[in-house]
């Protein structure tokens, strides 16, 4: 016969099973909710991600097609300035200054003899190139009558930009890696480029002096591209601030 006490042992065992019940069942609805809530965020991120995706791929697509139409209409321009300056000596020297300005500015792709330079750090990332180091071959460069300069294909013009970014050097807005290699090309005469970076406690002394790789290679024909249109250091148009 069930005495009372034994009753109510069971009948407090029947409570707490069904409370534990109870809290395991509203632990697997916040489980539940919360993987599903996860997966959902998932979800909308992958979407997300692929809209991005696709927009960077239509407006990659777009630049290019909107690339080959300005080369094709700075063509079809060229070629009408030289019709027309054909029997004009004025309009001639007119052109001969525009595209001088022109190849100043890094708007043309120019070509001619020169130098190449490629400065690295050391394997292993025990010495890193820095902007400066950049910075300085330039310099170097200019000084020594450097008609075109360019980075990595970046073009180097008044407005262009060399500085440090963490572990990346931003040249006119466009990152590389600082462990990378840097290959600067320059026109003019290749002695006088070489001489200028050779000399006793010159440029390349001081870079390996830093345990930085420095080889320079004279050339019968460098190119460099022109300046990219999406650069920062594009610019066309020049105003003045009127006092």
């Amino acid at each position: 016969m069930m005495t009372r006490s034994n009753g109510k042992t069971r009948l407090v065992r029947s409570a707490a099973l069904l409370a534990a019940c109870l809290l395991l069942g509203v632990l697997m609805a916040i489980q539940f909710k919360s993987v599903n809530s996860a997966q959902n965020q998932q979800l909308l991120q992958n979407k997300r991600l692929e809209e991005l995706q696709a927009e960077v791929i239509a407006r990659q697509k777009t630049n290019r097609e909107l690339s080959d139409m300005y080369n094709k209409l700075k063509d079809a321009v060229a070629a009408l300035e030289n019709q027309m300056a054909t029997n004009d000596d004025t309009l001639q020297r007119v052109l001969e200054e525009k595209r001088f300005a022109e190849t100043f500015a890094g708007l043309t792709e120019v070509s001619g003899t020169g130098i190449l330079v490629t400065v690295e750090g050391l394997a292993g990332g025990e010495t890193l190139v820095r902007d400066v180091d950049l910075q300085m071959v330039v310099n170097e460069l200019r000084a020594a009558g450097a008609q075109a300069i360019a980075i990595n294909d970046e073009r180097m013009v008044a407005m262009s930009e060399i500085r440090q970014g963490g572990v990346y050097i931003v040249i006119n807005g466009r990152p590389f890696p600082v462990d990378g290699s840097f290959t600067i090309k320059a026109i003019a005469l290749k002695q006088d480029l070489e001489r200028a970076l050779t000399m006793i406690s010159g440029v390349a002394d001081s870079l390996r002096f830093y345990n930085l790789n420095v080889v320079i290679t004279k050339a019968d024909r460098v190119v460099i591209p022109r300046l990219r249109e999406d650069s920062p250091a594009y610019r066309t148009d020049f105003w003045t601030e009127t006092p």
